[in-house]
């Protein structure tokens, strides 16, 4: 009936449709605006193909199992993933399907798009590079880091470094899973030369239980600057914790977090 659509059942159904009649089994990354279990279930009961890797994610992250195919994302407009993730990882003007089914107004269809191993490749590439620093040491780590025996940490990105004060300051993290991890929190700090607290964004997108050894999360962590900010220098931190009690998880460089590059913001002359 036209009247009782709504994507309580539309959304997930018809995804599950489409994996199911889709030749293509690369894996597919359900992005939604919130999550609770019955949604995950509505969307995995019609799933008949066993073959199709399914992640989930809310708005802030993408999950690429290690496929060659790259990955697939599934969303519909209002859920859409965060506008930094989009202009990073794929061109929305090229969805590879559009939803036949959509509310009455027509204002909600299901959106696809596929995102090449390839483009993940390349930002690896560049969160590789970029330097990573145990607290009080101006030595960059060399070796692989890891946040306890399920994560290890790949590297960082910041999406646009020229960014005003009163603007959001958009750091992509990546992480390589070890084994399901339980309910954490990533942190990215962003701290003044005196170490005082300037901005943060807490968080782990991703529903922990779906995750599989091999899988790369890519968490997007939005910084809402302050517009008082002045010009200088500033230095980034990141770690993670637990969110039943909020502790902070030992990495295996011996601390509980680590120092990223400096970010420097310039104000117009």
């Amino acid at each position: 009936h036209p009247e009782a659509y709504w994507m309580s059942d539309a959304y997930y159904d018809e995804t599950a449709h489409y994996i199911n009649r889709s030749p293509d089994s690369t894996p597919l990354n359900f992005v939604a605006d919130w999550y609770v279990p019955w949604r995950k279930t509505n969307l995995e009961r019609p799933i008949q193909r066993k073959d199709v890797a399914v992640r989930w994610t809310i708005k802030n992250a993408f999950v690429f199992p290690d496929d060659p195919g790259g990955l697939r994302v599934a969303f519909q407009v209002l859920a859409a993933p965060t506008s930094a993730l989009l202009e990073a990882f794929l061109d929305p003007d090229a969805p590879i399907y559009v939803g036949a089914r959509a509310d009455t107004q027509g204002l909600r269809p299901l959106y696809i798009y596929h995102i090449p191993r390839a483009e993940l490749d390349t930002h690896l590439a560049a969160a590789r590079s970029a330097d990573v620093f145990a607290p009080g040491s101006e030595t960059p780590i060399d070796g692989p880091v890891e946040v306890g025996d399920f994560l290890q940490f790949l590297g960082y990105e910041i999406a646009e470094p020229y960014v005003p004060a009163d603007g959001n300051l958009q750091v992509f993290t990546y992480w390589r899973v070890l084994q399901p991890p339980p309910e954490i929190a990533i942190f990215v700090h962003l701290l003044a030369p005196d170490g005082n607290l300037i901005a943060q964004y807490d968080g782990f997108s991703v529903v922990a239980s779906d995750l599989a050894p091999g899988d790369t999360v890519v968490q997007l962590h939005p910084l809402a600057l302050p517009p008082s900010l002045p010009a200088g220098s500033y230095r980034l931190a990141v770690g993670a914790y637990t969110r039943a009690d909020l502790q902070r998880i030992p990495l295996n460089t011996g601390t509980d977090h680590l120092y990223l590059e400096s970010w420097q913001l310039e104000h117009d002359s």
